[in-house]
């Protein structure tokens, strides 16, 4: 039965995926490493694994190098592994390396559908929380001594199933974060199995590990305190900051509601962000100082590579100890790539090259909408029309070239009045601050203007309505969702530009649904205007049609009747 199960989920999966938009990979910015990301993408759809375990990790790295979801091998991958929830339980396969799969299970469900696979996610991630030891770790079945590498993977999947609206029991993070900072070394560093001589290291602490140890502190630190706000306000933040209610695990909690508000709401952890924090620069200056471009245990060595890259993108910083890990490590990476595509520095080929690309792709600051700096202040909407940055640091620009640093200036609602009398202001200068204020200050500051913001999409100055829409997509609140999707037919090109890339990041869809942000991308400067116009045309639809569905599909069904009509209108 089991087999038909997984062959009529298959059929299911291929049919939803076949009616989604296909995805046009998006290119990353250095040609070379662009190329290498091409060669092993075709090495591992040559060469797909069939293991438990290998395959969800090679079908996440395709997806992330952004191959549709609709490849045979991949959606699969992705109805086997919703079919291991069977009526509300999952089981990883009785495998030893149980976390390891948990995690990357949950990892590719979120990245291949996450309000398909919501209920496999529970699932998922309500058995990661069940395999915690009674000191916070994880480890392998028959064994308690704690694994840092597992604990790193534990908290992926815990990550993943935040992303998408269930809420991880704040006290589950908490006994994570004690003994990872129990466990971390005092220079800083982290092993592998704390307290024993097991594994790589043999008791000592690695990069591998450090990066994994630090990593996970960070993620908990979000979890736990997004804005830095105390645990009762961050569970009454997260369940309301969502179309869909967010799940407490309700299937390892206390069942009465009475219970699980004492247990989970009232919940103040013990380990403060401040320690958290304090942990992960620690290991952050361990990796500085011990910085190397390949590790000596070579069979974990391009696991080294990808933790890393998540370490680098959770603390947002481009460098550890002064070296430039993504332009050091991507160029140790490309010059050991085999001619085949593949990276032979695992036990596996596949895993390799699976842990390479996900490197080389920075998938988790795509994930965290974070883009290179190179990036993030050639795009900027101070810099020429693409939107306004994801993460502008505290810089005034001019003609598109940082002049100063500076730090925010005024309480938010005084920055809005001044864009407001656009006659009486440098609307840059503006427009700096309120970015620089809500990076860099206090989010929650948001929730006070967010009608102020809705008015200001009324403005005759496009450069208002574009800062506007910036701020109300970093709302985090899916009812504005509505007003940025009008926004999509304003009459200035920029402020649509502006509305897709505020759209993406409440979405948590950094690449939206194909629509880059640059609809003449793909046309030289020179090309005739019939050419251009006809691009910003196409592109300019399929942007409609694509976030008015998604519009619809996160909206509570008695309010959806009017873009039924609207739906519908477009199709006549």
């Amino acid at each position: 039965m089991k087999f038909y199960r997984v062959v009529r989920l298959t059929l299911l999966v291929l049919l939803a995926l076949l009616m989604r938009p296909v995805q046009v990979q998006a290119k990353v910015a250095d040609p070379k490493i662009q190329a290498a990301i091409d060669r092993g993408v075709a090495y591992l759809k040559a060469n797909f694994p069939a293991s438990t375990g290998q395959d969800a990790l090679t079908a996440y790295a395709l997806l992330k190098a952004e191959v549709p979801a609709t490849e045979p091998d991949i959606a699969k991958t992705i109805a086997k592994v919703a079919a291991k929830v069977q009526d509300g339980q999952y089981d990883p396969g009785g495998a030893s390396e149980h976390i390891y799969i948990s995690g990357l299970d949950a990892m590719l469900l979120v990245e291949a559908d996450p309000d398909v696979y919501r209920d496999q996610v529970l699932a998922i991630a309500s058995y990661i929380v069940s395999q915690q030891g009674p000191n916070g770790d994880w480890d392998y079945p028959d064994r308690r001594d704690g694994d840092t590498s597992m604990a790193q993977y534990a908290m992926l999947g815990l990550w993943a199933a935040d992303r998408i609206g269930i809420a991880i029991p704040p006290q589950v993070l908490d006994k994570a974060a004690s003994w990872l900072l129990k466990t971390q070394i005092a220079d800083g560093g982290f092993t592998y199995h704390p307290g024993t001589t097991r594994g790589y290291g043999n008791g000592k602490q690695t990069q591998q590990m450090t990066a994994a140890g630090g990593a996970s502190l960070l993620i908990i630190n979000m979890l736990q305190y997004p804005n830095g706000a105390s645990a009762p306000a961050i569970m009454k933040e997260k369940n309301g900051d969502s179309g869909k209610p967010k799940s407490l695990l309700e299937k390892i909690d206390l069942t009465t509601d009475a219970a699980k508000k004492n247990k989970n709401s009232n919940y103040v952890p013990a380990i403060k962000s401040a320690a958290l924090v304090t942990g992960a620069k620690a290991a952050a200056n361990w990796l500085g100082r011990y910085f190397v471009l390949d590790t000596p245990y070579g069979a974990a060595r391009i696991y080294y590579h990808y933790s890393v890259e998540r370490f680098g993108a959770l603390a947002d910083i481009e460098a550890f100890g002064g070296h430039n890990w993504f332009g050091n490590l991507s160029k140790h990476l490309l010059s050991i790539q085999e001619t085949d595509g593949s990276w032979k520095r695992y036990p596996t080929q596949k895993v390799g090259t699976s842990f390479a690309i996900l490197f080389l792709t920075r998938s988790t600051a795509k994930m965290l909408n974070r883009a290179p700096p190179e990036e993030t202040i050639g795009g900027g909407l101070l810099a020429g029309g693409r939107g306004l940055p994801t993460d502008l640091k505290s810089i005034v620009q001019k003609n598109g070239k940082i002049v100063e640093t500076k730090a925010p200036s005024g309480p938010l609602n005084d920055l809005l009045a001044q864009l407001e009398k656009l006659d009486d202001i440098q609307i840059e200068k503006v427009q700096a601050n309120i970015v620089e204020k809500i990076q860099l200050g206090d989010r929650k500051a948001l929730i006070g203007q967010k009608d102020r913001l809705k008015k200001l999409l009324n403005h005759p100055s496009p450069e208002v309505r574009r800062t506007a829409l910036w701020a109300l997509g970093r709302s985090n609140d899916l009812a504005m969702v509505a007003n940025i999707v009008n926004a999509l037919n304003d009459v200035d090109l920029t402020v649509i530009i502006e509305a897709r890339n505020a759209l993406c990041f409440l979405a948590r869809k950094p690449r939206g649904f194909g629509n880059t942000s640059d609809p003449l991308a793909d046309l030289s400067d020179d090309a005739p205007q019939k050419d251009k116009d006809l691009a910003i045309s196409k592109w300019h639809k399929k942007l409609v049609k694509d976030w008015t569905k998604w519009q619809l599909k996160i909206r509570p069904y008695d309010e959806r009747d009017d873009l039924l009509e609207q739906l519908s209108a477009k199709k006549k």
